[in-house]
């Protein structure tokens, strides 16, 4: 069963480098879910204009966090984050519900629960990491 809180993650309007209720992206949502469900501080180091294609900028803040506080674990828990590749390009982000569920937004979605066990995103899961706190 999911954390009641969940439902009010979802339907929220993905808007690029969007830090607001009113429209995140992947990492800003990150960024909410994990501060105000986690009690967790996740670092805003997403620096690239709010374009079209900022892959490359996500994947360098990705990295960044890889190298400095995220660690790889085995088994995602809960407020665990997951990576993709999208285009082969470490660049998308969702927060770990459970062991099969997260939530994440992305271009041309709301924000949305996914499974990892769905074709689409099991194919481009990097792996799971775990906030140093």
């Amino acid at each position: 069963m999911l954390p009641d809180w969940v439902s009010k993650y979802i339907g929220i309007p993905y808007i690029p480098k969007g830090r607001t209720a009113s429209g995140l992206d992947c990492y800003g949502l990150a960024i909410h879910v994990l501060k105000f469900e986690g009690n967790i501080i996740l670092k805003d180091e997403l620096k690239y204009p709010a374009t079209a294609d900022f892959s490359k900028e996500a994947e360098i803040a990705i990295k960044s966090h890889l190298e400095s506080y995220w660690n790889e674990v085995e088994s995602p828990e809960l407020f665990d984050i997951a990576i993709f590749k999208i285009h082969g390009i470490k660049s998308h982000i969702g927060i770990m519900i459970d062991h099969l569920h997260f939530l994440h937004t992305y271009q041309g979605a709301d924000s949305n629960l996914g499974r990892i066990d769905d074709k689409n995103w099991a194919k481009r899961l990097h792996g799971y990491f775990r906030i140093n706190r």
